[in-house]
């Protein structure tokens, strides 16, 4: 008879175990929090977007000099040697506070040095005589008006057939579109968008067509 008691008492206290274990199981899945894959299934994968726009698409060169006494000098190879011509605006941004300023190419040598084998080019700034240092300029040898226009950060190339996405409501739709000439910030889009669509210009390496996504704009906005 005392087996028998001690058999069920260790049956009970067997039984108590298991329930205590499940129910401290149940807590602490309630005190869980979800995956990041959970949180995109339900809310969607962030992404930042633009705008498609029509607007005015440059071609320009970049030159990095050194400004000294009131010139801005600099050189480049025999071969942008046609893209380059006295009397050419150069745009350049200076400073932390990346400050705008507009000059003009002054003079480009006829002859390239026997030292480096580049051509010189000297460019004025003529509003902004004390600058000083090392900074890049871009001067612009071609320009066309209401070209659609990209970043290329938008546009996907690894594939055989470059691509956008578009966004359409909360899901994106996969774009295939035909590329003309580019820059250092922008692609000339030739066919596939029409202008005013919305796009995504965020890492698009695990975006896929018919994603669920979340615009997250403000977030690049307060960068």
């Amino acid at each position: 008879m005392k087996g028998f008691i001690a058999i069920v008492v260790i049956l009970a206290v067997y039984a108590g175990t298991l329930l205590w274990k499940g129910a401290e199981i149940d807590r602490k899945k309630a005190m869980s929090f979800p995956s990041i894959y959970e949180l995109h299934r339900e809310n969607g994968v962030p992404v930042f977007t633009e705008e498609v726009v029509r607007g005015k698409f440059q071609q320009f060169l970049t030159l990095t000099g050194k400004f000294e006494g009131g010139v801005y000098k600099a050189s480049i190879t025999p071969q942008d040697r046609a893209k380059i011509k006295v009397g050419q605006e150069v745009l350049a941004e200076v400073g932390d506070s990346k400050i705008k300023l507009t000059g003009v190419v002054s003079r480009v040598a006829d002859r390239t040095s026997l030292l480096t084998g580049l051509l010189d080019v000297e460019v004025r700034f003529p509003s902004h005589r004390a600058l000083k240092g090392y900074f890049p300029v871009d001067v612009t040898y071609k320009s066309k008006n209401n070209v659609i226009i990209v970043s290329r950060d938008s546009v996907n190339i690894r594939e055989e057939k470059p691509f956008v996405y578009i966004v359409d409501g909360n899901v994106l739709k996969k774009q295939e579109v035909k590329l003309g000439k580019s820059n250092a910030h922008y692609y000339e889009i030739l066919s596939g968008l029409n202008g005013g669509e919305e796009i995504v210009s965020s890492d698009s390496r695990n975006l896929s067509d018919n994603l669920k996504i979340k615009v997250v704009n403000e977030l690049r906005d307060n960068l």
